[in-house]
């Protein structure tokens, strides 16, 4: 069994440097961002901002930035025309996976905010499995962004507005809708017989 090891210092050692553990903070910054995919669509890439109350991002946050923002518009553009293109009857569905940022699941703490939301604004979201991110394409998608972002600079050394700005263009110009979106969405069947076929396990992708 792991025992914590505990040290004494000697009398007079209290402020000797080598006596101290030093704690470090990281001056790195992050961002995040938004974005769906869909067969034949690709949206534009959003920021969300941290901004306002609570710390992080919160369901809130994401209600006001991202519900009642771009998913909300994309619903009310897209539904109807993608009924129309591939004959569906019945409703039109987004994949959202279950981070507790997106509030899919009802809890006291929440009250079922985000959820609320969703019927306001005629947001149909999937139920999801939870940690399947092998099923979900656009994580192959956020993987390719990563590698052409290193791609431009191996050895990182971003700012924040020059990293924004490096990842709209990689969005717009090099995220292929036929090449990788479409690419990702075909692969659906073989990735759910796959975890079928090994019980819940990974599927490898």
């Amino acid at each position: 069994m792991l025992r914590r090891e505990r040290l004494l210092r000697k009398r007079g050692e209290r402020r000797r440097l080598d006596c101290i553990q030093f704690t470090f903070h990281s001056g790195h910054k992050s961002i995040m961002a938004w974005a769906a995919v869909g067969y034949n669509f690709k949206s534009k890439l959003y920021f969300v901002s941290y901004e306002g109350e609570g710390k992080g991002f919160t369901q809130q946050k994401y209600a006001e930035q991202i519900l009642r923002g771009p998913l909300k518009e994309i619903f009310e553009a897209k539904a109807q025309p993608v009924k129309e293109i591939f004959d569906i009857s019945g409703d039109f569905f987004c994949v959202e996976d279950n981070s507790p940022v997106h509030g899919k699941k009802n809890t006291p703490k929440n009250k079922g905010f985000c959820n609320a939301v969703r019927l306001e604004c005629h947001i149909n979201s999937i139920d999801w499995p939870p940690v399947s991110p092998d099923l979900n394409p656009i994580e192959n998608i956020w993987r390719i962004l990563k590698q052409l972002l290193r791609n431009r600079k191996p050895h990182g050394g971003w700012n924040l507005e020059d990293l924004k700005e490096a990842m709209v263009d990689i969005w717009d110009h090099e995220i292929s809708i036929e090449n990788h979106i479409n690419h990702f969405i075909d692969t659906m069947p073989q990735r759910i017989w796959k975890v079928i076929w090994r019980r819940g396990g990974p599927s490898g992708w």
